[in-house]
């Protein structure tokens, strides 16, 4: 459950989980309150015992998706070994083997970006906070790879922990619409490919 970990009463965990799934199906704009509650179970007087209105609902979707994706890399990485080039490498593994599963690849913080962020400064600020978290884990992924091992070039590493940010949100709506996820794939080998390329020493893949 995407929401497990936030510790929340079973309906407003429900709201949260209903909201991101139908995010992901057919996005923000498109969902509305009544939808959330069908899907849920639950009724609008539920829905308003915990959430003031649908944007708010927008918020914990974001920060719920957000705690999720953060835990998903940690494990992926950080807690399977301590070298910092191996990390990135296996934060790469992650993201191709999000893309392999037979759902859709989709971020619900990128869609919530691309319907909003032109119209919705609250919904931004919060898409933002959520995409800047996930650079700024991979930044200190990267500052540590600097220092643990030797490097054929200098490199900012919040510039780098963008790009490979980037190459990901934008990979995923390219191939939504190109109808292939294994632009996804070819894409983030690519990153992998440029990102190792700053250091002497190459990961092996089986």
């Amino acid at each position: 459950m995407l929401t497990e970990k936030l510790e929340l009463p079973e309906k407003k965990e429900k709201l949260i989980a209903s909201a991101t799934s139908l995010v992901l199906g057919k996005g923000f704009a498109s969902s509305s309150i009544d939808d959330i509650c069908a899907l849920a179970k639950v009724t609008k007087g539920s829905f308003y015992h915990y959430f003031k209105s649908k944007d708010e609902i927008g918020i914990a979707v974001l920060k719920a998706w957000g705690a999720y994706g953060l835990g998903l890399y940690a494990d992926g990485t950080t807690a399977k070994t301590d070298d910092p080039f191996e990390q990135i490498n296996l934060m790469i593994d992650v993201m191709i083997g999000f893309s392999l599963q037979p759902m859709p690849c989709v971020c619900a913080v990128g869609m919530i970006s691309q319907e909003v962020s032109l119209h919705n400064e609250i919904l931004r600020i919060e898409c933002d906070h959520q995409l800047t978290a996930w650079t700024n884990m991979v930044e200190l992924i990267l500052s540590n790879a600097r220092r643990t091992t030797k490097t054929t070039q200098d490199y900012d590493p919040l510039k780098l922990a963008w790009f490979l940010n980037s190459i990901w949100q934008g990979s995923m709506l390219v191939a939504k619409a190109h109808n292939d996820p294994s632009l996804i794939q070819n894409n983030l080998e690519q990153a992998r490919s440029y990102i190792n390329s700053h250091f002497e020493r190459t990961e092996e893949k089986d």
